[in-house]
C-alpha cells in the first residue's frame, strides 16, 4: 500500500497540484490582479516543475523512445520556463532594465513568453494521463491513457486554427494587434517628434499620456515615466507588457490587451478539452471494461493459477484478436476438463 502512494498518488497529487495552478495562472493573465498572486503561483509550479523533472531524470533509462519525447516536452521544457519565472518572480526581470533596451531579448521576455507558456498545459493533460493510469496491467487503461495525449493534442490544432481563423476574420479588431499596435505608436512618435523644432519643448508626457505610455526613451535617455508608476508595477510583470522599439524610441506600454483574448482560448481549450477527456474516460471505462476486462481478467486468471473454471462466451464477439485468443482460453479449458 504505502509503495503504491509512494509511486502513484505522489505523481497524480503533484500533477493535480500543477493543474490548478496553471488554470490559475492562465486566469490572473485575463483579471487585473496584483502580481504578489502570480508570483506565488510561480514559486509553487516551479517545485512542483523540479519534482517532475527529477522523476524524470531518475527513470529516463527505464522510458522507451515514444515515451522519452512525450516526457521530455511534459517535464523537461516546463521546468525551463519555470526557472524563467522564478527570474520573474524575484525581479531579475524588473520593468526599467537598462538592458531590456535589446530587441531580442525584450521580445523573448515578454511576447515570447506566452507561446512557451503552452507547453504548461502538458502537465494537464499527464494529470489526466495519470488518472485512468491506475494500474498498467488493465487492457483499458493501457488503451485509454494513450487516447488521451491523442485527443488533447488534436483539440489543441482545432483550437489554434479557430484562434487563427478569428483572428483573419475580425481583421485583428477583437484579437488585438500587436504589430498593429506598435506601428500605431511608432508613426505617432516619429511624426510628432519630427514635427517639433526645438525638441527640447518637445511634450513627452503628454504625448504618452494620450497613448497611455508607462515609459519612454528615447536615444537611450529616459523621457518619461508614469507616475502611477509603482502601480504599474504591482499589476504587471514582465510578460504582462509590450516592448515596442524603432525610430531611437523604447516605448513600454500594458501587454494585457495583446494577452486577453490569447489567455481566453486557452482556458477554453482547458475547459472543453476537460470536458471531452472525462467523456472518453467515462466511455472508454464503460465500453472496454464491459466488452474486453472481463474477458481477459478470466483468460489471465485461468493461465495465472492453472485454474480453468469459466468459458467464455464467444458468439457475440466481434471478429478480432480479443475472439481468437478466448477460443484458444475455451479449447485449453475444454482440454483440462477432459483431462480432471
Amino acid at each position: 500500500m504505502l509503495e503504491k502512494l509512494a509511486k502513484y498518488n505522489i505523481n497524480f497529487i503533484v500533477a493535480g497540484i500543477s493543474s490548478l495552478v496553471i488554470i490559475s495562472m492562465s486566469a490572473y493573465m485575463i483579471l487585473n490582479l496584483n502580481t504578489a498572486i502570480m508570483k506565488v503561483l510561480i514559486f509553487i509550479e516551479f517545485f512542483c516543475s523540479f519534482y517532475f523533472v527529477t522523476v524524470f531524470f531518475y527513470k529516463v533509462q527505464k522510458y522507451s523512445r515514444i515515451e522519452l519525447f512525450f516526457y521530455l516536452i511534459t517535464f523537461l521544457i516546463p521546468f525551463m520556463m519555470s526557472i524563467l519565472g522564478i527570474f520573474y518572480a524575484l525581479n531579475f526581470f524588473s520593468l526599467n532594465r537598462v538592458f531590456l533596451k535589446e530587441n531580442i531579448i525584450s521580445s523573448f521576455l515578454t511576447r515570447g513568453y506566452h507561446f512557451l507558456f503552452i507547453f504548461y498545459i502538458t502537465h494537464i493533460i499527464y494529470f489526466f494521463y495519470l488518472f485512468v493510469l491506475e494500474n498498467k496491467k488493465t487492457f483499458y487503461s493501457s488503451i485509454s491513457s494513450h487516447f488521451i495525449i491523442i485527443i488533447s493534442t488534436v483539440m489543441a490544432f482545432i483550437m489554434i486554427i479557430i484562434y487563427a481563423v478569428l483572428n483573419w476574420v475580425f481583421d485583428n479588431n477583437i484579437i488585438k494587434s500587436y504589430d498593429n499596435k506598435k506601428n500605431e505608436i511608432i508613426y505617432e512618435a516619429e511624426t510628432t517628434f519630427y514635427g517639433e523644432y526645438n525638441t527640447e519643448n518637445f511634450e513627452y508626457e503628454s504625448f504618452s499620456k494620450a497613448l497611455d505610455i508607462a515609459m519612454l526613451y528615447y536615444d537611450n535617455e529616459l523621457k518619461y515615466q508614469s507616475e502611477e508608476w509603482d502601480d504599474f508595477e504591482k499589476k504587471h510583470l514582465l510578460f504582462e507588457t509590450a516592448i515596442i522599439q524603432g525610430g531611437g524610441f523604447f516605448i513600454m506600454v500594458s501587454g494585457r490587451e495583446f494577452i486577453y483574448t490569447f489567455y481566453m482560448f486557452i482556458l477554453i481549450y482547458l475547459i472543453v478539452n476537460s470536458i471531452i477527456l472525462a467523456s472518453a474516460i467515462i466511455f472508454f471505462k464503460i465500453f472496454l471494461e464491459k466488452k474486453f476486462n472481463g474477458y481477459i481478467d478470466i483468460i489471465i486468471k485461468g493461465f495465472e493459477e492453472d485454474n480453468y473454471i469459466y468459458a467464455i462466451n464467444t458468439d457475440d464477439m466481434d471478429e478480432t484478436e480479443i475472439k481468437i485468443l478466448s477460443e484458444l482460453y475455451n479449447k485449453k479449458l475444454l482440454t483440462y476438463k477432459y483431462r480432471d
